[in-house]
């Protein structure tokens, strides 16, 4: 039974309620339960909802923060609301954003939101109690703007970044940020604070100390992505200078329609200015909390530093960075000593900035620049130096425009792309001329009618990353079918636009090869994979690179499934090293390597190896994810696989039991992930000699299987293959046997050539037939087994040991001695190489042997 899918990745604690009510104001009380959630305390309360902390223990301990609406609002809109909303927030999958896990309404008709509980402090608050200094506080704002780009790539705007939604806590002795209320002023049309301004005629949704000029002026349809790059440029603003772009005084002293005017039309202090402004010992503290002194920090700011805040700060929109991941990657090119994107362009700022890099290197060359300087003069050719360095300067201001040129295209492209996804998931909003009804695949499908009716003819660039985007989509969501065909047509598009290599062909590839591995097709996959991993170290070369990473392991990946695990094994370790380079400490991408790097040491026989691998990077899921989510899942079911497959079925069991809870809390309906879980948990039933119980739940794990797949597909094939099992274990062999020829006819047709999965079916026919006395017609389907598994695999594996195991069984039956016994002496002495500390396999094969030694009159060697 193969493992899980493998590769293809609290709010801050206010003050507590009164002791004297321990009661909301509006209802709930302390002890009362929503759901499974037990209500423990009150949080805070604003003008439009309370925040309890909760509980569960039932199947198993967490803790989370509920938002509960008061009273007042039509239910069954708002209700409706929440479910598009976290269908929405469903698609985000960022170690730096707060989860939304559920959505209800209680015993009164009243909706919440149940929310991961993240405990930490505001990243200001953070940032001056640790005395961070700018370069610390930097590092820590760079992973905010990247959580910010992933929901911006996801479709949803934010609308509400302030430091308090912004809350950083310690992971293993480092502040790890985390985005929190992603969407919930969306979904209920208020924000749950006591600081948000409402007005008669409409309401401003935001706090106006953060909030960018069009987002006051109150004209929902007109936000974009970079209202949110204006609000992280005020709350970066505030990092670095102790206080937002305008002060909350003066800021609200003049009434909403003064406030309105300054965050249109008044342009913040700069940086420096504000801290001159302040009196010596505010502005000395403001310095201590950066470990600096006062003057150090006001002329580090008066200098590029500045320059950051105050492009995402623009009044014109069009001005500021494109994207949260430009501003990131701004702040990179400031710690890194590079040219800043904010900056001026001149020659001479390049070339400080050049000097500043590279000390040594600068000062030598000056030092020969002055001497031939001198040598010029002397010779009369001033102007001719003045020409040239003319002319450099016009060819680095042609290098600039092409770059510029090029980061305005990519901007362009991710605008237009939020902006597609975004008018696809309103057309689920009611309030925004759409059905209330539409769930998000009803209105993904509307988006792949909308492109394939041309919506972007003219922009390929943008139509290919979208129906990539939509692929993946499709592919996580069991339609791989669907997926495949979408992703091949924005391949085909980008491949027209771009002849040779570029970023959107490999990103192209991939997917393509993803899909393909998905449907089982690895044959087909492995040119994709190999393709785009070949184009990304020409674009990029060979250093370390998320692409390079994620392209190594799909590679990695689609060898295994062909049986080639020897070869995949230096990939996947290649794959997770990079990774750690790039992502020290806990991410999901090392995760992922290190569940990938464990399966293929498992299937070359190092369970021992695989077991702690597969432990440390559950772990890891669980630091990274606070309660439901699918990479947990996945680590619960691989740890129960390799302690099942090192025959400890009773550990594995309670492994694989909260595998499949959390999936069925996780998924509704048929999904291919319960259906997986539902058939772990069977094959421990099995082992623990209940092949009844097991039976039920493999034909249930099948006819899920074939609701979601029709026709042909491995998954099906697998189900197939499952139920033949339990029934043989029943002793009902020839409906077993029906099941094995059934799963071995669906294989070829799957597989043209040569392929594991069609030796293992071959196996699996030959073996039960054998059983049921028929060794003659067993003879032809184990001999192609063993002679398929070298082919694809070359070298010791365990299904080779098996499989020549079987056939030396079938020979000996036959009457022939002569040709079983050196079968079943080469599988018995494969397995001891293989699994060298014993395993089920291993005494089989040396079962058999023995027993063809009794019958040849041949004594059994020590």
């Amino acid at each position: 039974m193969p493992a899980d899918d493998h590769p293809t990745a609290l709010h801050s604690t206010p003050p507590p309620a009164s002791a004297s009510s321990g009661v909301a104001s509006f209802g709930e009380l302390a002890g009362d339960m929503l759901g499974p959630y037990r209500l423990l305390e009150v949080l805070g309360e604003g003008g439009f909802g309370v925040v309890w902390l909760a509980e569960r223990r039932e199947p198993f301990y967490q803790r989370v923060a509920i938002k509960v609406v008061k009273p007042g609002m039509d239910s069954r809109e708002v209700i409706a609301r929440f479910e598009q909303e976290r269908q929405a927030l469903a698609l985000m999958d960022h170690p730096n954003v707060a989860r939304v896990h559920d959505a209800g309404a209680t015993a009164r008709g009243r909706p919440y939101f149940v929310m991961e509980l993240v405990t930490g402090e505001p990243i200001t608050d953070y940032c001056d109690k640790n005395r961070l200094t700018i370069r610390q506080r930097l590092e820590l704002f760079i992973p905010v703007c990247e959580a910010v780009q992933h929901a911006h790539q996801k479709g949803i705007i934010h609308r509400d970044l302030k430091p308090s939604n912004i809350l950083v806590g310690s992971r293993d002795g480092s502040p790890s940020p985390k985005v929190i209320d992603f969407g919930v002023a969306k979904a209920i049309s208020h924000a749950l604070t006591d600081k948000t301004i409402f007005t008669e005629s409409g309401q401003m949704i935001g706090t106006p100390e953060y909030m960018s000029p069009e987002q006051a002026e109150m004209k929902s349809g007109d936000i974009d992505t970079r209202s949110d790059v204006y609000s992280l440029g005020a709350v970066l603003y505030e990092l670095l200078t102790g206080g937002a772009p305008f002060e909350t005084h003066s800021l609200r002293a003049n009434g909403f329609g003064g406030l309105v005017n300054t965050i249109r039309n008044v342009d913040p202090p700069r940086p420096s200015t504000r801290l001159t402004g302040l009196t010596r010992d505010e502005s000395g503290a403001i310095a201590d909390h950066r470990r600096v002194a006062r003057e150090v920090l006001t002329a580090e700011l008066k200098r590029e530093l500045e320059w950051i805040p105050l492009k995402a700060l623009r009044k014109d929109r069009r001005e500021r960075y494109g994207s949260p991941a430009d501003l990131a990657r701004d702040i990179r090119n400031y710690l890194d000593g590079r040219p800043l994107e904010a900056g001026p362009e001149s020659t001479t700022y390049r070339l400080r900035k050049l000097a500043r890099r590279n000390k040594g290197a600068v000062a030598a060359a000056g030092l020969i620049a002055a001497s031939l300087v001198a040598g010029v003069v002397a010779a009369g050719w001033q102007a001719r130096a003045a020409g040239m360095e003319r002319d450099v300067a016009i060819a680095a201001q042609q290098r600039t425009d092409i770059a510029r040129a090029a980061e305005e295209r990519e901007r362009k492209k991710s605008q237009a792309i939020n902006q597609f996804m975004l008018d696809s998931l309103r057309a689920s909003d009611p309030n925004q001329g759409g059905r209330q009804d539409m769930l998000v695949a009803e209105a993904m499908a509307s988006a792949m009618r909308r492109l394939d009716d041309g919506a972007f003819k003219g922009q390929p660039d943008v139509e290919a990353n979208l129906r990539f985007t939509i692929a993946e989509v499709l592919d996580g969501n069991a339609r791989s079918g669907d997926a495949l065909a979408m992703a091949q047509r924005g391949l085909d598009i980008a491949q027209k636009s771009h002849p040779g290599d570029h970023p959107d062909v490999a990103k192209g590839l991939g997917i393509v090869g993803t899909c393909l591995h998905t449907l089982g097709r690895d044959v087909d996959a492995l040119p994709k994979f190999e393709s785009a991993l070949a184009m990304l170290h020409r674009l990029r070369g060979d250093g370390d690179d998320a692409d390079i990473a994620l392209a190594t392991g799909n590679l990695a990946e689609s060898l295994g499934a062909l049986g080639r695990w020897k070869e995949a094994l230096p990939k996947y370790e290649d794959s997770l090293a990079m990774a750690r380079r790039i992502a020290p400490g806990d991410d999901a991408r090392v995760a992922t390597g290190m569940n990938n790097l464990a399966f293929c040491l498992q299937a070359i026989g190092r369970a021992p190896e695989a077991l702690p691998m597969y432990q440390n990077a559950l772990e890891m899921q669980k630091r990274l994810y606070s309660g439901d989510h699918p990479d947990v899942a996945r680590g619960l079911n691989n740890v129960g696989y390799c302690l099942q497959a090192m025959g400890r079925a009773t550990d594995a069991l309670p492994m694989y039991q909260q595998a499949l809870d959390m999936r069925r809390r996780m998924f509704k309906g048929d999904h291919p992930a319960i259906a997986r879980a539902i058939t772990n948990v069977a094959g421990c039933q099995s082992a623990a000699g209940k092949p009844a119980d097991a039976l039920a739940m493999y034909e249930d794990a099948l006819a899920t299987w074939r609701r979601v797949y029709s026709g042909d597909h491995p998954e099906v094939a697998m189900g197939i293959t499952s139920t033949a099992v339990a029934l043989h274990q029943l002793g009902r062999a020839p409906e077993s046997l029906a099941r094995f020829e059934e799963a071995l006819a669906m294989r070829k047709r799957l597989h043209t050539g040569d392929h594991v999965d069609v030796a293992t079916a071959l196996n699996n026919v030959g073996r039960e037939r054998f059983l049921l006395k028929r060794p003659a017609d067993a003879e032809a389907p184990l001999r192609e087994s063993v002679a398929m598994y070298q082919r694809v695999a070359s070298g010791d594996t365990t299904n080779t040991a098996n499989a020549t195991a079987n056939l030396a069984a079938c020979l000996n039956a036959l009457g022939k001695p002569d040709e079983a016994l050196p079968l079943a002496e080469q599988s018995a002495a494969m397995a001891a190489r293989v699994l060298p500390d014993g395993g089920p396999i291993r005494t089989k094969c040396e079962g058999i042997l023995a027993e063809i030694r009794k019958v040849a009159g041949v004594e059994s060697k020590p």
